[in-house]
């Protein structure tokens, strides 16, 4: 998605770009394309599940700010979007790297304030309005 910090006055859907990808493996490629603000991850995907996309795009983060250390501002926000739902899902979603996690059926209001959240932007008193 794009766009997301302008939100105000204005419809979410009309501030947005989606770019699909049918598997992982293009994930990271379109990471490696840039212009996202957040990358939304699909955890069940053939050729490499979003566990392993999100562990690619971070350790090709990790290599691009080196020799300097790690700097959060180049750190993509990743939110992971699963069927699972099951005790302990959501820790190891964070712990390969996710930011946050939104379990299907997705919510259009709990998503929302997740990508609000990930992107800085939970104390923003306007929030993106459902058109």
């Amino acid at each position: 998605m794009r766009s997301i910090r302008s939100w105000p006055g204005e419809s979410w859907r009309n501030r947005t770009q989606r770019r699909g990808s049918g598997h992982g493996l293009l994930a990271v490629e379109a990471f490696e394309r840039g212009g996202f603000d957040v990358i939304l991850m699909d955890i069940q995907m053939p050729e490499m599940d979003g566990l392993g996309a999100t562990a690619e795009i971070r350790n090709r983060e990790t290599r691009k700010r080196r020799p300097s250390g790690p700097d959060p501002e180049q750190r993509i926000p990743i939110v992971a979007l699963t069927a699972h739902a099951m005790a302990g899902d959501r820790e190891r979603f964070l712990e390969a790297g996710m930011d946050g996690y939104v379990s299907k059926p997705i919510q259009v209001t709990e998503l929302l304030a997740m990508i609000s959240g990930v992107c800085g932007h939970s104390d923003r008193s306007t929030r993106p309005t459902e058109s």
